[in-house]
């Protein structure tokens, strides 16, 4: 057999393995259900079921983020797997695997030693599963997609070659429409770019236009999110960068080593006045400055990797919004761990270590593959994902708040209050847990206590609709229709297009009295939500009431 036809067929034998090893690592995952926030973009989602949800996802700003590339597939799907979750985690593995082998061939163009192993490592490594085993990071997925297919075309446009330059601007379009959180790809094009050579004032010229896009999107992501906290209040400006460094050290470490992965880790105390929470900061810049002098050294890989990592992870580290640490948020830069890591083993395989480390790499790649797989059978429902998180993190109050959050959601309301108890007793302040506590507690027949903690909840966020609704319907359910009319009211002061709120302050007027401010209220709900069957309903009675009332008045 003549020997050029030997590569093609050992291509497609490290493709194969590459996917059946992935296929294999997540097959546990593969028969789970929606998970936390799969409600809110996919099954509750009334853009999804609309047939004009794909024009109003790119035409309007009506969904929760302006992410229309992203919504837009699981429109598409909805219309081919409806509310069977096996179809979007099939795809969501499919992008993991196409992005994978487009991984492969970036590198390959970089002339990075060991490109197959780097992306064999990071399709096996267990920090993705969150993203692959969660429906609702098709986000992630689609955009990291884009991003690696935007840095291929642009690599391939320094030639002069318009159409592949115009191609990487439109696949970059495609990434940050996808999820915002890739704003940061044309900086990480200019690091890939000085990996092979300086930057040029040329460089300059035509990456500006793709920063330009990339900051146009996100301020139009920012106007969208301006309602929302954010940060906390309170927050010291300084504890924003040592919190920041923190998370940054949290994902290097469970990048590196992997065990004991959870779906969401405690943010670590870091108080300004104490001398140990700039430990992290000043590791961070200490790092930086030495790996920065020596870039054109011994640790140029080591400078170029921790470059890129830092960037990549920027928009997760919380300097602009709640900090929040969680496996997905380091999705892209993962590539600054694994590709490092193969080219060592790539240089070691060529020299007299070359058993050892092909015998060292085989070992990892069976470890990570075994982790994934252990993790991934945690991604199948929500209280077996809480559960795995809390056994993690005992003492952390934002487990166990997931936890009983979980619970309620599944109809487990003692297990749910006393879980939201423990986040409690471990964090008083947390609004919250005091809300999901109120809420459990009406479902499960105690207002009475409901009442306290969704006061508690207020005290700490004065405007949030839930927590007047919830209260409102403790006050009913304790005969004080009156006192709950004030909070429904007040629920719709900050969320007046909520149908349930109209019915449920329709019902307080009725038990008040007022069949007449009652009628008004269905009247309003019925125009927002034609088919509300309990809006009609509840209507017709208080029609009946309102012409029962003159005939009273008359006979007293």
């Amino acid at each position: 057999m003549p020997r050029q036809g030997s590569f093609p067929l050992a291509t497609t034998a490290r493709i194969a393995f590459l996917c059946v090893a992935t296929a294999v690592a997540y097959a546990p995952s593969m028969g789970g259900g929606f998970l936390i926030d799969d409600d809110i973009l996919l099954t509750d989602s009334r853009l999804i079921r609309a047939g004009d949800g794909l024009l109003k996802f790119w035409f309007s700003f009506e969904s929760v983020d302006y992410w229309p590339v992203s919504n837009s597939s699981l429109w598409l799907e909805w219309r081919l797997w409806g509310d069977n979750p096996l179809g979007y985690r099939i795809t969501n593995l499919l992008l993991h695997l196409g992005s994978c082998l487009l991984l492969w061939r970036l590198l390959s163009r970089l002339a990075v030693p060991g490109a197959y192993l780097a992306a064999l490592l990071f399709a096996l490594h267990p920090v993705n599963v969150e993203t692959v085993a969660w429906i609702a990071q098709r986000k992630t997925l689609l955009a990291f997609a884009f991003s690696l297919l935007a840095t291929l075309c642009y690599l391939a446009s320094e030639r002069g070659a318009t159409a592949w330059y115009a191609a990487a601007i439109g696949a970059l379009a495609l990434a940050l429409l996808s999820k915002i959180s890739v704003a940061v790809v044309p900086i990480l094009i200019a690091i890939a770019i000085a990996w092979k050579r300086p930057l040029a004032i040329a460089d300059a010229r035509r990456l500006l236009p793709m920063l330009g896009l990339a900051c146009v999107i996100a301020a139009v992501n920012l106007w969208i999110r301006a309602a929302d906290p954010g940060i906390p209040a309170g927050t010291a400006p300084i504890e924003r960068p040592l919190a920041a460094a923190a998370a940054l050290w949290i994902y290097l470490e469970k990048a590196l080593r992997p065990v004991g992965l959870a779906f969401m880790y405690p943010i670590p105390p870091t108080p300004p006045e104490q001398p140990l929470s700039w430990l992290p900061l000043t590791g961070a810049l200490t790092a930086s400055t030495i790996l920065w002098q020596r870039r054109r050294g011994r640790l140029r890989p080591l400078a170029f990797a921790w470059a890129f990592y830092v960037v990549a992870l920027l928009p997760a580290l919380g300097l602009t919004e709640r900090l929040l640490i969680e496996d997905h948020y380091q999705h892209l830069a993962l590539i600054a761990v694994v590709a490092p890591i193969a080219a060592a083993a790539a240089n070691l395989r060529a020299g007299p270590a070359r058993t050892p480390a092909i015998v060292a790499t085989g070992v990892a790649v069976l470890a990570l593959a075994t982790l994934t797989w252990k993790h991934s059978a945690t991604f199948v429902d929500n209280v077996t994902l809480m559960r795995a998180s809390v056994e993690q993190f005992p003492d952390s109050a934002v487990a166990h708040h997931n936890l009983g959050f979980a619970l309620l959601g599944e109809g487990h309301k003692r297990e749910a209050i006393a879980a939201l108890r423990r986040s409690l007793a471990l964090d008083p302040a947390s609004a919250r847990a005091h809300r999901e506590l109120g809420a459990a507690l009406i479902e499960s027949g105690d207002p009475a206590e409901a009442i306290a903690h969704l006061r508690a909840t207020l005290q700490l966020e004065p405007n949030h609709p839930g927590a007047h609704h919830n209260l409102g319907a403790a006050l009913r359910a304790t005969g004080e229709p009156e006192q709950a009319v004030e909070q429904f009211r007040a629920a719709l002061r900050t969320q007046p297009d909520a149908v349930r709120t109209h019915c449920a302050l329709a019902k307080a007027l009725l038990e008040a009295g007022d069949a007449q401010g009652a009628q008004a209220q269905l009247e309003t709900a019925i125009e927002m939500d034609p088919g509300s069957a309990e809006a009609r309903r509840l209507l017709a009675v208080a029609r009946e009431q309102t012409r029962a009332q003159p005939a009273s008045a008359a006979s007293r």
